[in-house]
């Protein structure tokens, strides 16, 4: 099936519904509910520790889009739930690729299928490599005990580097040092 394009002017006018939030991935416009309390908590716990650890010209954010137009058509804009960006960025989209970006997985991104048969996660994950994302932590709250997911850019694909759980503790060294417990996030 082919995906009609999104125009930069019809995404500029979508109006979401409250406590729901709308993004491009892999070209196909998607609306998933608002988030539970344990991600949100895992996402300001994530922002406190990234702004304490990030370089001084650079700081964590929550809620812009990463959007990335192409001659007048949406070609991506996913919302990760934390972005590092250079304290320099302005406008309502974030349109160069993060330091760092966050998603705190939900069941619905590992269930939720796009037209080509990925999950919502998969489809991030490729659109974040093709588009020049060097660094990517997932934090995975769908299973028993919280795990730590960190990602690095190898060629044209973002590759597990790291991966720990529960009160594990993942030591990052790059694209700056940080350090945390999966378990500190939600408890």
């Amino acid at each position: 099936m082919d995906l009609a394009p999104i125009l930069v002017s019809e995404w500029e006018a979508v109006v979401v519904p409250e406590g729901y939030r709308a993004e491009v991935i892999r070209g196909e416009f998607v609306v998933t509910p608002a988030p539970v309390f344990h991600h949100g908590r895992a996402q300001s716990r994530l922002l406190v520790l990234l702004a304490a650890a990030a370089p001084s010209d650079y700081e964590p954010v929550i809620g812009p889009e990463w959007r990335l137009d192409e001659d007048g058509v949406v070609a991506m804009a996913p919302q990760p739930d934390l972005m590092v960006v250079p304290r320099s960025t302005r406008g309502p989209a974030v349109t160069a690729p993060p330091l760092l970006a966050v998603e705190v997985l939900s069941p619905s991104d590992l269930r939720g299928r796009l037209v080509d048969g990925t999950t919502r996660r998969e489809g991030k994950l490729a659109d974040y490599a093709a588009n020049g994302l060097n660094d990517f932590l997932e934090i995975d709250l769908t299973g028993s005990e919280p795990v730590a997911i960190r990602y690095e850019r190898e060629g044209t694909a973002l590759v597990e580097a790291d991966r720990v759980a529960g009160t594990a503790t993942l030591r990052a060294e790059r694209p700056f040092p940080y350090a945390f417990r999966p378990v500190d996030l939600i408890s």
